[in-house]
C-alpha cells in the first residue's frame, strides 16, 4: 500500500504514546543489507537546526548501534497497539542471534527517502539520517531521572543520542477486519 507523506508532528501524540507504552520499532540495516528492528522507548520528535528530527538513544552494546554506525540511516516505525507482542520480541532479543522481523511476523518494505526499510504493518514511519551523535553521561542526569531509571539504564555512559533528519509517512487506513475498525490507527492528519 502506498505511503502518504505527512508533517513530522501530524502523529506526534500517537508516536509519543507508543514510545511510553509498547515502544516504537527502530529499523536499521548494516552494510550487508540485512534489516533489523529494535524496540525503543527513549526518543522525541522536534526541530533542531531548522530540520525536523527524531532523536533516539541507542547503547553502544546494542547490535543496532553497529548498524547505525555502518549505514547512518534508520527508520522509526510506530506500531498500532495490536503489534505489542512484536514490539516485546524486538525489545527482548538481539538481531545478532535472530531475524527479529521474521520471528515477529513483520514485513520490511522499501522506504521512500532512505535505504533502510520501513515496517509494513506499522501505520506511521519516520525515515531518518543521522545528523549528530553524542554520548549521554549519566553523571550529568538530574537526580530525579537517576532515581526513576533502572540501574542498568544508567550504569555506564555508553548510550549515544542520534539526532536525525526525519521525513514521516503514513499508511492509508484499511478497513478489512473488525479489530482494525475499532482502533484509532491511522487517523487523518490535522488540517
Amino acid at each position: 500500500m502506498a505511503k502518504i507523506p505527512v508533517d513530522n508532528t501530524d502523529y506526534l501524540a500517537e508516536t509519543l504514546r507508543a514510545l511510553r507504552h509498547a515502544g516504537c520499532l527502530l529499523a536499521s540495516q548494516g552494510a550487508e543489507g540485512k534489516p533489523n528492528a529494535m524496540t525503543i522507548g527513549w526518543g522525541t520528535v522536534g526541530i533542531i537546526w531548522g530540520k525536523p528530527v527524531f532523536i533516539v538513544l541507542v547503547r553502544h552494546s546494542r547490535y543496532t548501534w553497529s548498524r547505525l554506525e555502518e549505514n547512518g540511516e534508520f527508520t522509526v516505525n510506530v506500531p498500532p497497539p495490536s503489534l505489542a507482542d512484536a514490539a516485546t520480541l524486538c525489545g527482548t532479543k538481539s538481531g545478532r542471534d535472530l531475524d527479529k522481523l521474521a520471528a515477529a511476523g513483520l514485513t520490511p518494505i522499501a522506504a521512500q527517502h532512505v535505504g533502510v526499510p520501513v515496517i509494513a504493518e506499522c501505520a506511521v514511519h519516520y525515515e531518518c539520517r543521522v545528523l549528530h551523535k553524542n554520548n549521554v553521561d549519566p553523571t550529568n542526569l538530574a537526580k530525579s531521572v537517576l532515581d526513576s531509571a533502572t540501574p542498568r539504564a544508567t550504569s555506564t555512559p555508553s548510550t549515544t543520542a542520534k539526532s536525525s533528519a526525519s521525513r514521516p509517512t503514513r499508511t492509508p487506513a484499511r478497513r478489512s477486519r473488525a479489530s482494525e475498525r475499532s482502533t484509532p490507527w491511522p487517523r487523518k492528519p490535522p488540517s
